[in-house]
């Protein structure tokens, strides 16, 4: 019987090892995950702030261009109504 006893408790002692030695790899699997996600989380964070500033540079090039976009108006604006004063000139000139 005591035969069988250390047999059984040779078989737990290996089955405990390789439980163990199970546990830890996936414990070290685990802390690579964390290490990933991490870094994962880095990188999203770094663009959002890249994507923050994207927008903020948007933000301005459309400001220009819209300050661009009046003054160019406003120049053909006064262009037209000087061609018109010139127009009206050669009319009157030629009556």
């Amino acid at each position: 019987m005591s035969k069988d006893n250390s047999e059984v408790l040779a078989k737990l002692d290996q089955l405990t090892t390789l439980f163990v030695n199970e546990f830890n790899g996936l414990k070290t699997d685990i802390s690579g995950l964390k290490a990933d996600v991490s870094g994962l989380k880095a990188d999203v964070s770094g663009l959002k702030a890249g994507q923050a500033r994207l927008e903020e540079e948007m933000r301005k090039v459309k400001e220009v261009v819209g300050v661009t976009r009046m003054q160019e108006i406003a120049r053909l604006d006064g262009r037209i109504d000087q061609l018109t004063l010139e127009v009206m000139q050669i009319r009157n000139a030629a009556e």
